[in-house]
């Protein structure tokens, strides 16, 4: 719209007067529409006669309600808060326009009455949300923990609630009980002193380990005291980024203490690095341990995915990645997973969103950590051998897990048990081979799986069951099902 001077202005509402009585009201109209400071009242008598003023009154009133219609239509009213603002201004919209003579009053009538019953049913489904939360929360809270097989339970638990409820009113509480009954685990597992009888009868030589088993296994399967650290890993990156550039993914493992000196270490090298404040993914560590981080970054199908180790030496260590955001991305939001294993036997995943856009905020992303609590390894039994140390790695770390030559009982009606337990696990191994890819159980196995897994459940965020793949000697091509979307780890 055009701008007039005080002069342009005066001079234009001088000709219009001047002629009256032969302009016509659309041309009148048009001009106010055409300059921004020209407005319906500089026409009021005796710039125009009272009957063609009167007209133009009723010309624009109908005009802007024609506007203000518009506008509702188009108002979002996705969740609560957009319905309640959209709510009042549709009350102001009829309280306004009541005595007009156009329809459009009667039709936000009737929307009314359908916003405030949405209004009223979302109210009463956050209600009902809020009540199963209090129960789920209370009986959670309310467990016995009072044996270390409890505690080791409930402690799953709670990180399981802290995964899947994010948006819970009892979140703070939650994270304080974790760190509770970390507390409570470690004071459990403190070494007792040992009583006279157990100094009396130390053997006097150690048991040697055999030459295929680690000396680092060996020990914590023989009972050797072993020194562990209480790590912590964390991530850094950015919650936003815009296409063409690059986005930076630190992985830091680290001591408690190192918590602080590890965030300026991040922001040094990246300064839009930001760590939200979450209960992080904890494990012991023995010095000498090999964690590895697997890092998959994923949009409408698996974009990158890369793989970096480094070796627990007692102090904090990292690993970075770097993945370039392509100019013609297609999607507004990447899923990134960082999933973690010690000498090979995978021990839970941090996972994050990073939003595309063109003019990226300084925000923190939401990280949610989690230990997987129940694991299904899928074998052929020729492979036994080269697979092993995955049940003896879980076993040893407590972690539930299905490793059929321990897993199933006498008179198990084995199919329907597999069955029933990939479809309660959180983490699926697949152990790839010549021998399995002939197998008809690893065949059902893994088809069972990829129905609970990206990429039949999408976004990739949803999918509750987590596949590892493993490629191992004698190797076989890898499924057609799965090499696009997933990177397969090599034994």
């Amino acid at each position: 719209m055009e701008l007039l001077n005080s002069l342009q202005k005066e001079r234009l509402l001088r000709q219009v007067q001047q002629h009256s009585f032969s302009i016509r009201i659309e041309d009148v109209a048009r001009l106010i529409m055409k300059y921004e400071n020209l407005k319906v009242e500089d026409f009021a008598p005796p710039v125009l006669p009272s009957e063609l003023y009167d007209r133009l009154i009723n010309m624009f009133t109908d005009h802007r309600e024609e506007e203000a219609w518009k506008r509702l239509l188009r108002r979002p009213k996705r969740n609560e808060e957009e319905l309640k603002a959209l709510i009042q201004e549709t009350e102001s919209y009829i309280s306004c326009y009541m005595e007009s003579k156009l329809s459009h009053v009667r039709e936000a009538s009737s929307m009314l009455d359908e916003l405030i019953n949405r209004q009223e049913q979302l109210q009463a489904e956050r209600d009902l949300k809020n009540r199963e939360e209090r129960c789920k929360w209370e009986r959670l809270a309310n467990k016995p923990h009072v044996r270390e097989y409890d505690l080791h339970n409930l402690i799953h638990e709670t990180e399981d609630y802290l995964s899947y409820h994010p948006d819970s009113p009892y979140i703070y509480e939650a994270r304080n009980l974790l760190k509770e009954l970390y507390t409570q685990m470690e004071e459990m597992r403190q070494p007792k002193p040992e009583s006279y009888i157990q100094k009396v009868i130390k053997p006097d030589s150690e048991i040697l380990p055999p030459n295929n088993v680690s000396s680092s296994w060996f020990r914590r399967l023989f009972g050797k005291k072993v020194s562990y650290d209480n790590v912590f890993s964390s991530v850094f990156s950015s919650a936003e980024v815009k296409p063409k550039s690059h986005m930076q993914i630190q992985v830091y493992l680290h001591l408690y203490e190192e918590t602080e000196k590890v965030k300026a270490l991040a922001q040094e090298s990246d300064k839009d690095a930001k760590r939200r404040d979450y209960i992080p993914l904890q494990c012991k560590l023995e010095r000498g341990d090999k964690v590895e981080v697997l890092l998959n970054i994923y949009g409408e199908t698996l974009l990158m995915s890369d793989k970096k180790s480094v070796v627990w030496q007692g102090m904090f260590t990292k690993c970075s990645f770097d993945y370039f955001v392509p100019k013609e991305i297609d999607v507004d939001e990447l899923s990134c997973v960082a999933l973690l294993t010690v000498n090979g036997v995978p021990v839970g995943e941090m996972r994050f969103i990073t939003r595309i856009v063109d003019a990226p905020r300084i925000l923190n992303p939401e990280i949610v950590s989690h230990k997987y609590s129940k694991v299904f390894i899928s074998y052929s039994h020729q492979d036994e051998s080269k697979v092993k140390f995955l049940h003896e790695g879980l076993k040893l770390a407590s972690v539930p897990h299905f490793f059929d030559r321990d897993s199933l009982g006498i008179g198990d009606v084995f199919p329907q048990v597999i069955k029933d337990y990939i479809n309660s696990a959180d983490l699926f191994i697949l152990c790839w081979s010549v021998n399995a890819s002939k197998s008809k159980y690893v065949r059902e196995e893994r088809l069972e799986a990829l129905k609970r897994a990206f990429p039949q459940v999408k976004p990739e965020q949803k999918a509750k069951l987590r596949i590892y793949p493993l490629s191992i000697e004698p190797r076989a091509d890898l499924p057609d099902d799965m090499k696009e979307n997933y990177h397969f780890g090599e034994i």
